[in-house]
């Protein structure tokens, strides 16, 4: 902490700790809590992708701040975002523009590095039928303040986590989370999902 030049750090966050820890069979959280008391933190919490985990979290553990891969894409840790929100956590949402499926830029014929290099033929041309229906929903070719402003339509979120690369990125974000998405939208939008995106079971 030294090196921070603070006394004390915000929160810690376990990032996709194994299922014995969600499951609190282990002696994590009992040391947060300690170093809570002694004021070391003020809050702990895990980074998370599913539902499933979302799930074992708020049964097992007392969280300050949860962590969660949430976008229009990946829709299903919604179903607990009221519970969420009734005990007082945080919600933090990663990969908000689907490691930029969601920006709109990509198609069946993008070709990927790196990371991003896991999507199999099958995934990248099923994601890119999936953002042409969502160009087509919001009638509209750049995706961002779309895609941003769904998540921001969900009271329990409390922050989104966007990457950004360069400066006019970060102006886009900002002025996307400045965006309100009608309730018209946004029905939509999780119309999509529930019929035509959650049966496929896409990656992340």
């Amino acid at each position: 902490m030294e090196r921070l030049q603070t006394t004390y750090i915000d929160s810690v966050i376990l990032h996709n700790p194994p299922r014995e820890i969600l499951e609190g069979k282990t002696k994590h959280e009992e040391e947060f809590q300690r170093i809570k008391r002694m004021g070391k933190i003020r809050g702990y919490g895990v980074s998370i992708d599913t539902l499933e985990e979302l799930e074992l979290v708020l049964n097992n553990w007392d969280v300050d701040v949860i962590e969660i891969l949430f976008n229009i894409i990946h829709q299903s840790p919604k179903h607990l975002f009221d519970k969420v929100k009734e005990r007082g956590i945080l919600l933090a949402v990663k990969v908000p523009l689907d490691s930029g499926w969601l920006t709109g830029k990509y198609n069946s014929n993008s070709k990927f590095e790196g990371i991003r290099a896991r999507w199999s033929q099958d995934v990248i041309l099923k994601r890119a039928m999936i953002v042409d229906k969502v160009k087509a929903i919001v009638k509209d070719e750049d995706l961002v303040k779309y895609a941003i402003g769904f998540i921001l339509s969900f009271d329990a979120v409390t922050t989104v986590i966007t990457g950004v690369k360069n400066i006019q990125q970060l102006d886009t974000n900002i002025k996307a989370s400045e965006f309100k998405l009608s309730n018209e939208l946004k029905r939509e939008l999780e119309r999509l999902y529930e019929e035509e995106i959650k049966p496929l079971n896409l990656p992340w």
